[in-house]
């Protein structure tokens, strides 16, 4: 389409078109002879903006169907692409309009000083054409002291002028029947009549909630349950509310509380869906009419709930969670992260993870926290990351926290607003995971065990080796076999020496005349620095040559 003088209907040019559908959002220019194409779009429900500098900025909701971008086969087997055209008008701002308010006072007629008026474009009838709205759509003055008014800058089109109520030093209320429409001409500033407000007799008003504890001192100790209730002098508009006021409650970061509203009379109940929250502040703010046009009351109520916590009782069941370490899980030299569970505590808002050990942390440590969703029932499981002061080797880069039978040591406690519970029972956890043949290697063997032509006694020598940084208990030997075949070699001369937790030598004696090479040399029995002990029937082996 093009884009439009709303007033002379001459193509504009430089006018930025933006379209928003679905979280996207694009733009392109309309000039004024070529106007403007937006090509390959999806179905959906698009928002237009149009907008050029020194004229309205006008946005409309366009609805593409599947009906819009199908095709149709034509003569020749070619596709004809559907089209949309929106042909938008834009306003030059270059309207102005000025006038004077009066009260009347007995008879006598007072300029009003510090009165509201508002020009609103929104609210005008428009042809079908014309179904947008602009952005901004409300301009508004207020009055000198001479009670005088005006606007500037406006859009040179329909609109419609409203008088809103005013408030004198008095407390009185002054209201004007009904607003205008009227019709700003390009370049001209239009002389307004004059306009004399009327004295209200009774303004809407709240006269009691039981958000009160006495008029206008906020309740303090609201039951989290009850429904909330304000109470006006006259019946309350609900449509007049609807669509021109509000009435919602939010929390004290201004997050709307879901809640159901009803009206009935001069009571409005707001009943929220879920109870509220203990010891919080909330608020309710409300702009109400009553059937009376223009005649509304708006206003701001804080309270807060009844604070009826108390410090969380003991935390129940803290166990390890074998759902999420596993059936049979034991903890190994290098564990770190441990899944723990408790049962639930209403009255809790987070729990405190705390553990010491038998090395070198003997009193208890805080190593994290675990919160609670307010939706949550029955058991909660969390994990556990031991903090680096939890190693046994410092110097190795990895952490092993439960090297040579150390014994960590976990509890817990439940936490809210008023304070910390008791602990929960200690749960211990140590190293129960044994050597298996592929934390070892046999390696380093400097020289051949074929002894079959010497005449005298040689000895081989290996290296045993624990790996993936383990340690082994040093102050344990283990036993050293030799097997050809399934041929267990007896006697056999050997020693293993520990060098270090990590490091070992094994020397094998090879009798003159015989040869050992292609046997099999097997480790058994090596304990790791916790004192486990490896299965029987398990070994680390090296063929010799």
């Amino acid at each position: 389409g093009h884009a439009f003088d709303g007033n002379t209907n001459t193509p504009l040019d430089s006018v930025k078109v933006v379209w928003m559908v679905a979280g996207v959002k694009d733009s392109v220019t309309a000039t004024a002879d070529d106007g403007y194409l937006i090509k390959d779009l999806p179905q959906g429900d698009y928002s237009i903006w149009c907008s050029k500098a020194n004229y309205t900025t006008v946005v409309t909701n366009i609805a593409i169907q599947n009906t819009d971008i199908s095709t149709t086969t034509v003569r020749g087997g070619e596709n004809k692409e559907q089209v949309i055209t929106y042909n938008p008008n834009l306003y030059p701002l270059n309207a102005g309009l000025h006038g004077r308010l009066y009260k009347n006072e007995n008879g006598i007629n007072i300029p009003i000083a510090g009165a509201t008026v508002q020009i609103d474009y929104n609210g005008v009838y428009r042809d079908d054409e014309e179904s947008y709205r602009f952005v901004p759509n409300l301009y508004q003055a207020t009055t000198d002291a001479d009670g005088f008014y005006t606007f500037t800058n406006i859009p040179a089109t329909r609109g419609e002028i409203r008088f809103l109520d005013y408030t004198d030093a008095n407390g009185e209320v002054y209201s004007y029947s009904s607003g205008n429409n009227i019709y700003l001409q390009s370049g001209q500033n239009i002389a307004y009549q004059n306009i004399y407000m009327s004295r209200v007799t009774d303004q809407i008003r709240l006269t009691a909630t039981n958000l009160w504890t006495a008029p206008n001192e906020s309740n303090e100790d609201f039951a989290v349950a009850d429904d909330i209730t304000l109470t006006f002098n006259k019946n309350v508009n609900e449509t007049n509310t609807t669509n021109l006021g509000y009435v919602y409650l939010e929390n004290s970061a201004g997050a709307l509380i879901a809640s159901t509203i009803t009206y009935t009379d001069n009571v409005i109940t707001i009943n929220p869906d879920e109870d509220l929250s203990e010891n919080t502040w909330y608020r309710v703010r409300y702009d109400v009419y009553s059937d009376q046009e223009y005649d509304n009351t708006s206003s701001t109520i804080t309270f807060r709930t009844v604070n009826n916590t108390v410090i969380p009782a003991q935390v129940t069941n803290f166990a390890i969670n074998y759902n999420n370490m596993g059936t049979g899980w034991v903890a190994d030299y290098n564990t770190n992260f441990i899944w723990f569970q408790i049962d639930v505590l209403s009255t809790a808002d987070y729990y405190e993870i705390f553990a010491k050990d038998s090395y070198s942390n003997s009193e208890y440590v805080k190593i994290g926290t675990a919160n609670q969703p307010d939706y949550l029932q029955g058991t909660l499981s969390f994990g556990a990351s031991l903090p680096g002061q939890f190693d046994y080797f410092t110097d190795d880069g990895v952490q092993t926290p439960f090297s040579y039978g150390t014994t960590v040591s976990y509890k817990v406690r439940a936490v809210n607003s008023v304070g910390a519970g008791p602990f929960s029972n200690v749960v211990t956890v140590k190293d129960e995971t044994a050597f298996n043949s592929g934390d070892m290697n046999i390696l380093g063997q400097d020289v051949s065990a074929d002894n079959s032509g010497g005449t005298s006694d040689i000895t081989v020598t290996f290296d045993f080796i624990i790996s993936n940084g383990q340690y082994a208990d040093v102050s344990h030997t283990p036993i050293v076999k030799l097997f050809n075949g399934a041929t267990e070699i007896t006697p056999l001369t050997t020693t293993f020496t520990w060098d270090t937790h990590q490091h070992a030598t094994i020397t094998l004696t090879v009798p003159a005349g015989s040869d050992y090479s292609s046997y099999q040399l097997r480790v058994y029995d090596v304990n790791d620095s916790s004192g486990n002990t490896m299965d029987p029937a398990d070994y680390e082996s090296q063929n010799l040559f």
